[in-house]
Parts: C-alpha cells; sequence; structure tokens
C-alpha cells in the first residue's frame, strides 16, 4: 500500500512542474527562472510569480525590480498605462506570468496586475569597473560605470537609438546616449572621459 502512495505522491508532484509548478516569489527566482527553466516554453501553462519589492526605475513598457534576493525587469505592456505612474521608489505588488514573449521569441516575466502599496528611498547607485558589469552579477542594478568613449552608433533596427561604445578598464560597454542638452553633437564625444 504504501508503495501506490507513493508513487501517487510522485505523479503528483510530476505533474505539478509540468504544468507550471509553483508561482515564484523573489526577484531572484525569476531572473533564474528566465534564464535557466526549460519547462517555461510548456504550452500547458506558463508560470506565475506573485511579488512585492521596490521600483528600480520604469522603463516605459517594463519596470526593474528588485527585492532583498535581486533584480529583474518585469514587463507592463498588458496593463492599461494609465494605472502606472510607477516612480523609483515605489513599493510595489506585482503578480503575471512567465511566458516566451510574442516579438522576439524571449523568455519574459509579464505582469498582469500591478499596486503601488507605498513610496521609499530608491536603491542606491553603484560604481562598478568595466569587469564587472559585464560580470552578471550587477544586472538590472542602477550602476554608474567610468571609461573613455571611443565610439558612437545608431542601432540598425531604430535609427533614433544611439550608444555611446565606453572603454571600461579593458571592457567595451555599448551606453544608451540619450538626454543630451539641446545643440550637443554626441560625436563631439569621442575620446572623451565619461562618468
Amino acid at each position: 500500500m504504501r508503495w501506490h502512495l507513493y508513487a501517487f505522491l510522485s505523479f503528483c508532484l510530476g505533474l505539478q512542474s509540468v504544468l507550471g509548478g509553483e508561482t515564484i516569489r523573489t526577484a531572484a527566482d525569476i531572473s533564474r527562472t528566465l534564464r535557466e527553466d526549460p519547462t517555461l516554453f510548456s504550452t500547458f501553462s506558463p508560470r506565475t510569480f506573485d511579488v512585492t519589492g521596490t521600483n528600480v526605475q520604469h522603463l516605459g513598457l517594463s519596470f526593474i525590480f528588485c527585492d532583498n534576493t535581486g533584480y529583474s525587469q518585469i514587463l507592463t505592456h498588458t496593463l492599461p498605462t494609465n494605472t502606472l505612474g510607477l516612480t523609483a521608489g515605489d513599493i510595489v505588488h506585482a503578480s503575471g506570468k512567465l511566458v516566451l514573449g510574442d516579438r522576439y521569441k524571449i523568455p519574459t516575466a509579464v505582469c498582469t496586475k500591478l499596486a503601488i502599496l507605498r513610496h521609499e528611498t530608491p536603491p542606491r547607485t553603484i560604481a562598478v569597473s568595466g569587469p564587472e558589469f559585464v560580470s552578471g552579477r550587477y544586472d538590472y542594478r542602477p550602476v554608474t560605470l567610468h571609461g573613455q568613449a571611443i565610439d558612437i552608433v545608431s542601432d540598425e533596427i531604430d535609427s533614433t537609438s544611439t550608444f555611446l561604445i565606453l572603454n571600461c578598464d579593458g571592457e567595451r560597454i555599448p551606453c544608451p546616449a540619450r538626454n543630451f542638452p539641446a545643440g550637443t553633437n554626441a560625436f563631439n564625444l569621442v575620446n572623451a572621459h565619461i562618468h
């Protein structure tokens, strides 16, 4: 009899993982699952998340989210735009699904419910070196870099997006070049030291 009970429980636990598994509760687990979970692309049921933490930065159709476990990016394109109003430091409760993105077919966290609970001080910016930046330990974290601008390029798909290529301690890092004062020619920044 015990053998039958064990087999039944094993079947149920295996079925739960195939059908989506437990709800994800942390930013670190969202990021890890998006990177590593091969069952994420199951057509049965996408993984769900239900998290509370800090909005680091609102990026239009997504926001950078952190809690005491780490950082992650969550898309908000399915929410009505008038419900967002996010500012850095907002403590939010977000829930949704981890799915394969419609446009680029990459794993993404898509928010279906979002509530701003209160406002606190946003996470502080951390100064990092080029090698630290490319290590992956600072993904989605607010950082500052110091380097020399060695080139400027336009995005091949979106010609309105311009990137400065910085040499930061031997690492070549593309940085979005936005919000220049009126009349500034970004090409004049080549060879400048940028912080």
